[in-house]
């Protein structure tokens, strides 16, 4: 018995089917992986000329990033504080300041 070709299915914003074998596909998408370098990387980011954080704060008690700036808060230093941004003090950064003084930073070493 022969065996079936098997097919991708994507449907355009014109709503036309388009049909593209596995192999090809999967060939394509490794081209465009391996293609991807540091720079041509950070020109597709929401802020692309703005460096790395060193710190990121999160008010409010939430223990999570939410998908913020994912790519580039990969070395930074997370700090999680309950107090909700509007009553945010100086006196809280300065603290987030003084204990990231303490910290070593490795950058993933």
């Amino acid at each position: 018995m022969k065996s079936q070709p098997k097919y991708c299915f994507f449907k355009s914003s014109r709503f036309r089917k388009l049909r593209i074998s596995p192999n090809i596909l999967i060939a394509n998408i490794c081209k465009f992986v391996a293609s991807i370098t540091k720079k041509n990387l950070k020109k597709y980011l929401y802020i692309p000329n703005m460096p790395d954080p060193d710190i990121v704060i999160r008010t409010g008690g939430e223990i999570r990033i939410s998908n913020f700036l994912l790519y580039q808060i990969a070395y930074s230093e997370l700090f999680f504080v309950d107090v909700y941004f509007p009553e945010f003090r100086k006196i809280d950064f300065l603290r987030i300041i003084r204990e990231y003084q303490k910290r070593e930073r490795r950058f993933g070493k």
